[in-house]
């Protein structure tokens, strides 16, 4: 691993935890706010080619679950500045160990294949619905324990675009969170976690990362995100999250 800039993790941050609906941490003023706002900077265009974006259709039909969702997975497509971000995030003790002590757990590490890392937009009029995130890796079968999001937006542009946190048994959103700037939310992944952004009506940025215990592996276990219906959803929502569990 070749050496890469350190990124300040604030002494004085603002922790909230809770486990209402599930274990989740929300902290504000994470990182120093100038190093942030320089890796803003060099956020890609929205045009930019090096985006992914979601499926268009599940099964022949328009894709219900999710839309005008983009992301960038492989840092070497970013610039110098987003490369020391990934690096510092996926491999320095001090972050390893920060995220570890706020969970109160041990020995778990950031998922450093990337797979389910990197930078995340939103566009205006985009949603992506409830959901419980994949439960192993893929590939390695590795136990995923953690969604980590850091938020990018400011106050004054932010209108729509909450990350919604629903009961197991998906009767109620219980808690909104605002995607402010500096803004850190880790969750734990289980089965019944079910969280969305189902409606967005700015351009909404964000990075995305997971903790996984590389000594634990459960090749059993789901590998992709299984969508589930909210009460106003059509039964369509429910019949497309189910395939969406066994579409490569």
């Amino acid at each position: 691993m070749n050496k890469y800039k350190s990124f300040k993790i604030n002494s004085k941050m603002n922790v909230k935890k809770s486990k209402d609906p599930f274990f989740h941490i929300i902290i504000d003023n994470f990182f120093d706010d100038m190093q942030l706002k320089e890796l803003l900077k060099d956020w890609p265009s929205s045009n930019d080619y090096k985006w992914n974006n979601t499926r268009k259709k599940i099964n022949g039909e328009i894709n219900l679950l999710e839309n005008g969702i983009k992301s960038i997975n492989d840092p070497s497509k970013l610039p110098l500045n987003w490369r020391n971000f990934f690096n510092f995030t996926h491999y320095d003790g001090n972050f390893i160990n920060c995220i570890n002590n706020l969970f109160e757990k041990e020995n778990l590490i950031p998922d450093q294949t990337y797979n389910w890392s990197g930078l995340r937009e939103n566009l205006p009029n985009s949603y992506q619905l409830i959901h419980s995130d994949a439960l192993v890796h893929p590939i390695k079968g590795w136990k995923k324990y953690l969604t980590i999001m850091i938020y990018f937006d400011d106050a004054k542009i932010i209108r729509k675009g909450n990350l919604e946190l629903w009961d197991k048994e998906m009767k109620s959103s219980k808690v909104s969170i605002k995607p402010l700037f500096n803004r850190l939310v880790i969750f734990e992944c289980t089965p019944t976690s079910y969280h969305g952004v189902p409606q967005c009506d700015y351009l909404r940025r964000a990075f995305t990362m997971s903790f996984i215990d590389p000594t634990v592996k459960n090749n059993f276990l789901r590998n992709k995100a299984k969508f589930v219906a909210r009460p106003t959803d059509s039964k369509k929502v429910s019949e497309q999250g189910l395939l969406r569990t066994k579409i490569n």
